[in-house]
């Protein structure tokens, strides 16, 4: 069995590299929202959040369409009852289209940015998946972060067994998790990478936005970022060949982990979350490593955000384009 399977991966690996990319999903001003569903039942991540459907986020200016780019955000000017069931205003959108695998781009102008509460993603996960109800998971987060850090933090997660290893010693990121599995309690959180600064929140809007791009196959995963003015030439010809982009920040192959059974059946989501569980226990609290308790003189995350709304003038994207590519 070993060797079919070194077979096969030799076989992946060398197909892999020869096939040439095609754009099979584009998703910018024409077609976005038509594209994606907005979530509004309760954040499954406990979150002080309100996700509104398409109707209220159109009238709110919370999803726009200006100058040919596609801006989706977050309530910024309405005060709120700290102890309300949901929380701010905001949006969630989840992608019709679905992929196994591929090669993921989106280009940004601006992330939402730092604010103490604040939890934004751009990320895909098989919706239909639920770790906790012993349903196949899979989950990569490609932009995500919490109240003032400077750099993206890319996580993995999936419910079958699976460690990855660093492929390309010169990857960018740092402070490398490998088990990827994920338990129902959480216990084992997934694995994943921090991008190096300026990579996330106010510092990358101060550097003009950038291209982040997810590659996943069955012979690696792969994540790369590009500032504006540094953006691969064939990227903007629409010939995506990201083994001439020059180093990645997260560069990794399967150790023990077949990629295509692990991760698979992806969605693209966006979504401004705040509070919830990334904020529990020492994030806010105790140890508050975000350093927004000692920050805001505030003593919960929700009573923040909830009575702080321009604090949060900065909580949106603007995209460009994001687009998924098949060999």
């Amino acid at each position: 069995m070993r060797s079919l399977f070194g077979l096969t991966s030799i076989i992946g690996l060398l197909v892999g590299s020869t096939a040439a990319y095609t754009v099979k999903k584009t998703w910018d001003a024409s077609n976005f929202f038509e594209e994606f569903n907005f979530y509004s039942d309760v954040d499954p991540t406990h979150g002080f959040v309100n996700y509104v459907d398409k109707s209220t986020a159109s009238s709110a200016g919370l999803a726009k369409i200006t100058n040919g780019k596609v801006i989706i955000g977050a309530d910024s000017t309405s005060g709120l009852d700290p102890h309300a069931k949901r929380g701010r205003r905001s949006v969630r959108l989840e992608s019709n289209a679905q992929f196994d695998r591929g090669l993921i781009i989106g280009d940004f102008d601006h992330l939402p940015g730092n604010a103490c509460g604040i939890w934004p993603s751009f990320w895909v996960i098989d919706l239909d998946s639920d770790a906790s109800n012993d349903l196949p998971y899979s989950e990569i987060d490609i932009i995500e972060g919490v109240a003032l850090q400077d750099y993206n933090e890319i996580s993995l997660y999936t419910s079958h067994q699976c460690t990855l290893s660093v492929n390309n010693r010169r990857e960018l990121g740092n402070h490398p998790r490998f088990n990827c599995f994920q338990t129902a309690d959480e216990s084992l959180p997934g694995c994943g990478i921090n991008a190096p600064p300026n990579t996330f929140g106010d510092t990358f809007n101060a550097h003009n936005g950038g291209v982040w791009a997810l590659q996943v196959e069955a012979h690696d995963i792969r994540v790369f970022f590009f500032p504006h003015g540094r953006v691969p030439t064939d990227i903007a010809a629409g010939n995506p060949n990201p083994d001439g982009w020059g180093n990645a920040v997260l560069d990794w192959k399967p150790d023990q982990c077949d990629i295509g059974r692990a991760f698979k059946k992806l969605n693209t989501v966006f979504n401004i979350a705040f509070c919830g569980d990334n904020y529990e226990d020492a994030a806010w609290g105790g140890e508050d490593w975000t350093g927004c308790a000692r920050k805001t003189g505030v003593k919960t995350c929700e009573e923040w955000v909830a009575r702080n709304p321009r604090a949060f003038k900065e909580a949106y994207f603007v995209i460009n384009s994001v687009k998924w590519f098949q060999r």
